[in-house]
């Protein structure tokens, strides 16, 4: 993992974001959204859904994998969103 990726983490990991900043962020970014769906989904996804995230929501994604994974309303509520 790079430096510019590391700090992301380390900088959402600090801010620690809410379900819901995370949902709003999800609405304004496709990438993120559909990283989520297909994890809960159990769908592949390959590395480059990843790699070509900026910052904020490689962050995020990272956050939804060790803090909210599973969570089935939070699930729920980006699906809707569709």
């Amino acid at each position: 993992m790079n430096a510019y990726r590391h700090n992301a983490i380390i900088n959402t990991f600090n801010s620690n974001p809410t379900e819901e900043q995370i949902i709003q962020l999800t609405k304004e970014n496709k990438r993120l959204k559909d990283f989520i769906i297909k994890l809960y989904e159990g769908t592949d996804y390959t590395v480059n859904d990843m790699v070509s995230m900026d910052n904020n929501c490689y962050g995020m994604a990272i956050w939804t994998l060790t803090n909210i994974y599973p969570n089935e309303s939070f699930y729920q509520k980006i699906k809707k969103e569709d």
